[in-house]
């Protein structure tokens, strides 16, 4: 009954991603599977976003999802939290890690058309500018991960892929060109013709990371440096995306701009990241460190990534 359930979900989100028909949606909790979308044909209204902890679930729904992967739920200043057995975070839509979760992507299910084109096998997130053909993946290193719900999340839009030996790597550095697509990609932003010029705004740039880095630059999403000699742009794309740089990323692909606070909540973020790293703070896309420190300078890992663009794309209300 739960496979056919999930199936029948499946096939539902199916049916919506490949129609121009807006769809207003509902969700049911199935135990052992999340939150499964279910939609009728009536003109979808813009979803509220409340900061209520509850990511747009009813509130029965939340806690037994919480209940049945472990959690605890508890009700702090009007906002609803689970606490997780394992120490882990209650990840939308799926509860608690390892609750779950692998149950819920299988049997794998194929939810896209074929229009990748061509493909370039080294970077992993490559899919010529739309969602690829691909199976709900199931990822080798993942399970009891903290991030696998967000992993998941972002594989099951289309906006992250796994390598060739089916693992995800959670754990490895992001390169500044890979956080800049995942970001665009999940806020909708695409190259326009002309941004495949390689060298039109920057010169160390491959083949696939010009057409994202381009726009990006003509978008104030993000910059490069200055190279040794006059005139010579470097965007350093393979170079680690730092933790500030990251947030930063996100944020100005969802049109964001840094703002001005007269308290900031981390001892070690100073100058140009006060403004973006504050603001995802408060938007609830990060969370505390030790001792007040965020360490912006540390390289953000591909779980990191997953999560800061899902928890963007829970307050925008797109997911």
């Amino acid at each position: 009954m739960k496979k056919f359930i999930l199936l029948t979900g499946i096939l539902l989100i199916q049916s919506t991603l490949l129609s121009n028909v807006a769809y207003a949606a509902d969700y049911v909790y199935v135990p052992g599977y999340g939150m499964i979308e279910v939609y009728s044909e009536e003109p979808q209204a813009p979803r509220e976003v409340k900061n209520d902890g509850l990511f747009g679930m009813k509130a029965e729904d939340f806690r037994a999802m919480c209940e049945d992967t472990g959690g605890e739920w508890d009700i702090v200043s009007g906002r609803h939290i689970c606490y997780c057995s394992g120490g882990g975070e209650f990840n939308y839509p799926y509860g608690c890690p390892a609750g779950g979760l692998q149950d819920a992507m299988l049997p794998v299910q194929e939810y896209y058309p074929d229009n990748t084109g061509d493909s370039y096998y080294g970077d992993p997130y490559y899919n010529d500018y739309y969602p690829p053909v691909t199976t709900v993946p199931f990822f080798y290193d993942l399970h009891g991960h903290w991030a696998e719900g967000y992993i998941y999340q972002l594989a099951m839009l289309g906006i992250i892929q796994g390598y060739p030996d089916g693992t995800f790597r959670p754990e490895q550095a992001v390169s500044r060109a890979e956080m800049l697509k995942m970001c665009m990609m999940a806020a909708g932003v695409m190259p326009v013709p002309g941004d495949e010029d390689r060298n039109r705004f920057y010169t160390d740039l491959d083949n696939w990371q010009a057409p994202w880095v381009n726009a990006a630059y003509r978008m104030d999403i993000a910059d490069g440096y200055t190279g040794p000699y006059s005139g010579v742009r470097l965007f350093k794309p393979n170079n680690p995306v730092n933790r500030a740089e990251g947030v930063k990323m996100v944020l100005a692909s969802f049109g964001k701009h840094p703002v001005n606070y007269d308290k900031i909540t981390y001892i070690d973020v100073t100058g140009w990241m006060i403004g973006w790293v504050e603001d995802a703070y408060r938007m609830g896309l990060i969370g505390g460190e030790p001792n007040q420190r965020f360490y912006p300078g540390r390289n953000m890992t591909r779980a990191e990534a997953a999560k800061v663009i899902v928890k963007m794309l829970q307050y925008a209300g797109d997911i």
